[in-house]
């Protein structure tokens, strides 16, 4: 049976990097986010500069969802067992809104699972100013209100905790 994981979490929590270990054990094909960023930024590179990091992708969040999904329904419906990486913060934040982003996998049969990866918030300023990413420029400028703006809340659906600061191999033995 083919498999969907949906692996969410803060900036700088560690999604990444669990999803390739995660996929790699299980040989799962990734669909991250992050995959189409720099190819929209140089499409809008004018409404990039003018709006800024933060103004930008909030801007283009639906469209980058969207592709994100079609991309990962398109690898499903190819028969690939699929991890998709994001944040999913307003997703896993609602039920109803988790559902209806789950809504085509489920239709096809799949049951997905949603990963959680957390870390504490001095360990994301650390990684954050450690990836040295333009994405981060807005963050960088004034952590302390990123942070305070940004929800650490968990899930309000079922998921599978995964801590960003330890061994990812451990975790994936003791949790799948």
């Amino acid at each position: 049976m083919q498999e969907v994981y949906f692996i969410s979490g803060q900036v700088a929590a560690g999604k990444s990097r669990f999803a390739t270990a995660f996929a790699n054990s299980r040989g799962l094909e990734i669909f991250d986010l992050d995959d189409t960023l720099e190819e929209m930024i140089s499409k809008n590179s004018d409404e990039y500069k003018k709006l800024g990091v933060g103004k930008f992708l909030d801007q283009v969040a639906s469209e980058r969802y969207a592709n994100l999904i079609e991309r990962a329904m398109s690898g499903f419906a190819d028969g690939k067992s699929v991890v998709v990486v994001a944040p999913f913060t307003k997703q896993i934040a609602q039920a109803d809104v988790w559902q209806k982003l789950v809504q085509p996998f489920i239709a096809k049969g799949a049951k997905p699972v949603l990963v959680w990866v957390n870390i504490s918030d001095e360990l994301r300023a650390v990684r954050i100013k450690e990836r040295g990413s333009s994405r981060d420029l807005d963050k960088l400028s004034d952590m302390g209100s990123y942070f305070k703006a940004v929800s650490t809340t968990a899930p309000v659906i079922a998921h599978i905790p995964i801590d960003g600061s330890l061994d990812f191999q451990v975790q994936i033995e003791d949790n799948f």
